[in-house]
């Protein structure tokens, strides 16, 4: 009776022991970093990035949150656009009416790795692209107050973004800049840690990025830093003064462990450099 007896104690202790299966509904919300996104199965031709081109994704290390109000904020977007998502039979997240890229969206759930705070999501990119659609695997890291670089989600560090709504003094516009570097210093900081690799055409900043070094880049709409400014005017101004910041700076250039590093670093000392004129 004994022996019976431990063996189902040693039994319930295992059980009791499992990882319960995730709630979907419970790790939703929150800030969410994406971190890469994938084929589910090994591609041998280029139809993933016919996808990505023809759909003009720009989804890698975007940075997104879930309220638990209901609405959907792309952080990391120009316009900022609020939209509306919600867990559906907690299988699937859908988000609706967010803008570019996240207009209807529905994934479903794969995985939640609640160690490392990884969220994996299942969702097929390429309708209406004319194109056949690809399941893709979307993994998000979470990026909750544990984390140093949670700051960079709330609209308080990105008043940099609200375009002016007449042209800026000098003053006004060194200040709107030094805040856009401190904020992408940070930003470089975070994907280095949470990410293993890095990508730089995302970046709305007037740089080339090179090996151990930054350059700068003509004015191009493309690239969207002119959105940030009243004018045209007042953007040719902002790369003039940052043109200025990297002249006048004596330090020399920062050498840390990786190259993102070392452009955080750098994008520091230019803020900095910036105020002091």
């Amino acid at each position: 009776m004994f022996r019976f007896s431990f063996l189902l104690l040693l039994c319930l202790m295992a059980a009791c022991s499992q990882p319960k299966p995730t709630d979907l509904n419970s790790v939703a919300a929150g800030n969410w970093l994406l971190l890469e996104m994938s084929p589910e199965a090994p591609m041998y031709d280029t139809s993933f990035n016919k996808i990505e081109d023809a759909t003009n994704l720009t989804y890698t290390h975007k940075m997104i949150r879930l309220q638990k109000d209901g609405v959907f904020a792309d952080v990391d977007s120009m316009q900022h656009q609020k939209g509306k998502w919600l867990v559906l039979n907690n299988q699937q997240l859908a988000i609706a009416k967010a803008g570019k890229g996240f207009d209807l969206f529905v994934a479903s759930f794969m995985a939640y790795d609640a160690k490392n705070q990884v969220l994996k999501l299942r969702h097929k990119i390429g309708r209406g692209a004319g194109i056949d659609s690809l399941p893709v695997i979307w993994q998000f890291k979470k990026i909750d107050e544990s984390n140093q670089w949670h700051y960079l989600f709330a609209d308080s560090s990105n008043r940099w973004r609200v375009k002016p709504l007449e042209p800026e003094p000098v003053a006004v516009l060194q200040k709107r800049l030094s805040n856009m570097l401190l904020f992408y210093a940070a930003y470089f900081e975070m994907v280095s840690a949470e990410s293993d690799f890095f990508v730089t055409w995302r970046f709305p900043l007037p740089f080339k990025f090179y090996a151990h070094g930054v350059g700068m880049k003509t004015l191009d709409k493309s690239n969207g830093f002119e959105q940030f400014f009243y004018d045209k005017a007042d953007a040719e101004k902002a790369v003039q003064l940052i043109e200025n910041a990297m002249r006048s700076n004596t330090s020399p250039y920062p050498k840390r462990d990786t190259y993102t590093l070392e452009y955080a670093a750098l994008l520091k000392i230019l803020a900095r450099e910036l105020l002091r004129h």
